[in-house]
């Protein structure tokens, strides 16, 4: 699935305002759905706070993780999905292994209610 990133701060903005929000133990995400419009089916942005995981190593490998994980799931694409994807739980004393069982899980579950929610 082609996912486009969300870099700018205004479009973050209007996602954690305007978003309906799932939260999940590890990640919380703000979703809005629209209608079909361009050719990115999927808009992604990803915020990781230091005080969740300090290292930058940490941060970038949870924002690929996610990535990845959105590119192999299967949702709708009649609809176009903006989300931003939070994380909310500290990952310093993790593992990457813990850091992706936690990760999976939550996303598994989320998008399972989004698919609830379309």
């Amino acid at each position: 699935m082609k996912i486009k990133h969300i870099l700018k701060a205004k479009d973050f903005r209007e996602i954690l305002e305007n978003g309906k929000k799932l939260t999940g133990r590890a990640v919380s995400l703000y979703i809005q759905v629209e209608k079909q419009t361009g050719k990115f089916p999927l808009e992604i942005g990803i915020t990781t706070s230091k005080k969740h995981a300090a290292r930058a190593v940490k941060r970038n490998y949870i924002k690929r993780f996610i990535y990845a994980e959105f590119r192999k799931a299967k949702l709708r694409q009649e609809v176009s999905i903006r989300m931003v994807v939070r994380l909310i739980k500290s990952v310093n004393k993790m593992t990457k292994k813990e850091i992706a069982r936690a990760i999976r899980q939550d996303l598994k579950a989320l998008c399972g209610q989004i698919d609830g929610i379309l």
